[in-house]
């Protein structure tokens, strides 16, 4: 197969693929909100998401204080269960950071649990 139709191929073939990095729905993926995004870390300082992985929802604290995360199939996509899961208290955080248009709970899920979590602060 000569140069130019193998890399046409290729080029169709990558076309065909999903994004795998898409931002957030409302989110331009400016330089600021990618940084933000990138230096979203667990507690052991890992990161713990990107923008496949992080998406704006709701969350409810339950009786005893824990945090709930509604993690569902149309916000997160095929593999999310539909369902209210905890939020791990260890990888709550809330920075004061925000670029402009990133509101409310942003919650990174991935490998079918809760990795991060960064609540609005209040200020």
């Amino acid at each position: 197969m000569p140069i130019h139709r193998a890399a046409a191929f290729i080029a169709i073939a990558l076309t065909a693929l999903p994004a795998q990095a898409a931002p957030p729905p409302g989110v331009t993926p400016t330089p600021e909100v990618k940084k933000w995004f990138d230096d979203l870390r667990s507690r052991d300082g890992w990161s713990c998401c990107d923008f496949s992985h992080c998406r704006q929802t709701a969350v409810i604290p339950n009786d005893d204080g824990r945090i709930l995360a509604y993690i569902d199939k149309d916000t997160f996509g095929p593999d999310a269960p539909n369902a209210w899961l905890e939020v791990p208290a260890h990888e709550l955080r809330s920075r004061n950071n925000r670029p402009p248009g990133i509101r409310g709970a942003i919650i990174c899920f991935g490998d079918h649990r809760v990795t991060c979590a960064d609540l609005e602060s209040a200020t």
